[in-house]
């Protein structure tokens, strides 16, 4: 179930053009507290939806409005219930949000490369494509 939500979570940030940082970060926020509490598949969902906007106040300029993530989710997540599970979400995790991902390192890594700037803009949507489908679960060795 977490791969269907996760993947949900990522068509999400595609279609709203999110910054690359948001989905990796929306996935640690949802993993970290899936480690701390159990919680019933049907409200997977309803994180995910959290973690996003968590994610996004985080990252981005303009964040995803609550009413927007809600319709998503054909209104399973409703908005009234956001707030109360994003209060939940962050003091589970001790308000400890703001987490490194892989996509913050990628732009030092390249730095220090000598790479031209077309190359390194080819190496840089790689290797985000890499981390969302890392953090999606679906690689596989």
């Amino acid at each position: 179930m977490r791969k269907i939500v996760a993947e949900w979570m990522l068509e999400v940030c595609e279609e709203e053009h999110c910054q690359d940082e948001v989905f990796p970060l929306a996935m640690n926020i949802m993993d970290r507290y899936l480690s701390l509490v159990n919680i019933k598949k049907t409200q997977l969902q309803m994180l995910g939806t959290v973690c996003l906007l968590i994610a996004t106040k985080l990252r981005q300029p303009n964040p995803l409005m609550s009413m927007l993530l809600s319709s998503y989710t054909d209104y399973s997540a409703p908005v009234e219930d956001i707030p109360n599970w994003e209060l939940m979400v962050a003091c589970r995790l001790k308000w400890d949000l703001a987490a490194v991902t892989p996509v913050d390192f990628v732009g030092h890594i390249l730095h220090r490369l000598p790479l031209d700037s077309e190359l390194k803009t080819m190496v840089t949507r790689h290797a985000h494509t890499f981390i969302s489908l890392a953090a999606r679960g679906m690689l596989y060795y």
